[in-house]
């Protein structure tokens, strides 16, 4: 079962969802932007948020690796 084999799980407000949106338009330094539509884009705010937050909670240091799929561009773009 995935609960199985899964560390956490999430349920996230809309602002995060929102924030990630505009993180996928403008990156940090030389990362490329790119549309990221709501169910896509939850996971970049989600990380952001822990990120400023609490990244010790999760063991995230500088020496992390994180894969964020996104799904679907934003519906104003297609």
């Amino acid at each position: 079962m995935l609960i199985d084999n899964t560390d956490w799980f999430f349920a996230c407000d809309d602002i995060l969802t929102i924030k990630g949106m505009e993180r996928s338009l403008k990156p940090f330094n030389d990362d490329q932007p790119f549309s990221g539509g709501e169910s896509g884009a939850i996971g970049l705010g989600l990380l952001e948020e822990i990120l400023q937050t609490n990244p010790q909670d999760f063991h995230l240091d500088e020496n992390s690796t994180v894969l964020i799929i996104n799904t679907e561009g934003r519906l104003e773009d297609q």
